[in-house]
């Protein structure tokens, strides 16, 4: 072949090899992006932590009231079943920057932690957005959708585990959205259900999400991502729920600790619900009545939260039906989590 080459005057020593400058725009166009993605979501957070913080809301609810009271006079455990951690971690807050404030300064510190971690969301979706394939201005779009919705703008300034279970939850759709090939996600996956569950219970159920994802997606690592995506945060919380149930309650037995951590269903609001057409219709009536309309249950806002997912993945303006169908596992797995959320809210 060489011979035959430099026969015909041509030095196979110089044969035309691509410029180095070709290779210049694949390398430093991704890193562009990735700096432009990080100054939008950069931007996204200061918009709406500028806008929480002038719009905040000095009516607190029932709930946030009682949440408040609970972690200013430490008259009772901090560890409570519906949110393991959520008042341990503002009880954190108040112990380490609350020390020389009164009640109404512990409570203004409280609502600014939610409302940063309300921005933290927005820019976080934002990410996973651009992740999952869309353009900067479509995902900038349905980012200021999700900030800007009636139910999420409300709990901005609530002291309620809402909105920062909300933020670990696109941590976690973050890490869904990511590259399979990128070990890191499994690692984003988990840790950020792990947290999501330990600010509110509910989120449990995003564990099917996970799970459908995984198994939609089969290769030869699908049993260590599943492992550690779900396995692995199912341990974790069992574990805490455990050692926090050992010392909440005081007779601590296998019966008393189930009715414990599933105080929800006892208390007659959730979880009668039945699987059935007009269920899920609701269910969606629900969420999306939550994007504009103060959610008359919290769970609406998670809802509206998920169905603004299936929005930016169905309706893609970059790759259209062919970008839906690389995208479907996700897709189907957060309908089966609505599904789910539906029953358990009928």
């Amino acid at each position: 072949m060489i011979q035959s080459v430099q026969s015909a005057g041509i030095d196979p020593s110089h044969s035309e090899q691509p410029h180095p400058a070709a290779f210049s725009s694949r390398i430093q166009r991704p890193r562009r992006e990735t700096f432009g993605d990080a100054l939008v979501a950069v931007a996204l957070f200061a918009l709406f932590a500028a806008l929480y913080e002038i719009s905040l809301c000095q009516q607190l609810t029932e709930d946030s009231i009682t949440t408040a009271g609970t972690i200013i006079a430490r008259t009772t455990t901090l560890l409570h079943p519906h949110h393991l951690l959520y008042a341990a971690f503002m009880g954190w807050i108040i112990d380490t920057f609350g020390g020389p404030l009164d009640p109404g300064g512990m409570i203004l510190l409280m609502q600014r932690t939610i409302l940063i971690a309300s921005a933290l969301t927005v820019a976080v979706f934002y990410l996973a957005i651009r992740m999952s394939g869309l353009r900067i201005f479509s995902s900038s779009l349905l980012a200021l959708l999700l900030g800007m919705s009636s139910g999420f703008y409300a709990y901005s300034s609530q002291i309620e585990a809402y909105d920062p279970s909300c933020l670990f939850l696109a941590l976690t759709l973050l890490g869904l959205a990511m590259p399979r090939r990128l070990r890191a996600s499994d690692w984003i996956v988990a840790g950020g259900w792990t947290a999501a569950v330990f600010c509110h219970q509910n989120t449990v159920f995003f564990g099917l999400a996970i799970l459908i994802e995984g198994l939609l997606q089969p290769d030869r690592r699908s049993w260590r991502r599943l492992a550690i995506r779900l396995a692995l945060p199912l341990g974790i919380v069992g574990v805490a729920y455990v050692l926090a149930g050992g010392h909440v309650l005081k007779n601590f037995t296998l019966a008393s600790f189930i009715k414990w951590i599933t105080y929800y269903t006892y208390m007659g609001l959730w979880g009668k619900g039945t699987l059935s057409l007009g269920t899920a219709l609701d269910c969606f009536r629900s969420a999306v009545r939550a994007m504009f309309y103060p959610p008359s249950r919290s769970i609406g806002l998670q809802l509206a939260f998920v169905v603004a997912v299936i929005v930016f993945l169905s309706v893609s303006l970059k790759g259209g039906l062919a970008h839906w169908r690389s995208r479907k596992p996700l897709i189907v797995a957060l309908l089966a989590w609505i599904g789910v959320m539906a029953i358990f809210n009928a």
